[in-house]
């Protein structure tokens, strides 16, 4: 992510999603800037431990640029232990 937003000046957008990195921007502006795919080896977004896709959203809750987010073992909102939700935002990345 930090990679992508020094070589585009930003964050991707939610629209844009996970997979501008690993997928060219097709807005030609963005499109001379990107220098990716910025996740190495995969052709895919990888999905989250549980086989669930990761949501995300820019701005992020709060304050953060962006967010990360898992829903845990079983892909609901809330839940505790391995059902609970995973932030990038919690874990201070």
């Amino acid at each position: 992510m930090q990679l992508y937003c020094i070589h585009i000046g930003q964050y991707p957008t939610t629209e844009e999603g996970l997979k501008v990195l690993i997928e060219k921007p097709t807005e030609e502006r963005l499109a001379r800037m990107w220098k990716g795919p910025y996740l190495a080896d995969t052709d895919e977004v990888p999905l989250d431990p549980w086989g669930h896709e990761y949501i995300y959203n820019s701005p992020g809750s709060g304050e953060s640029a962006f967010e990360i987010i898992s829903l845990g073992k079983d892909g609901a909102q809330g839940g505790e232990g391995n059902n609970a939700d995973i932030s990038s935002r919690r874990l201070g990345r």
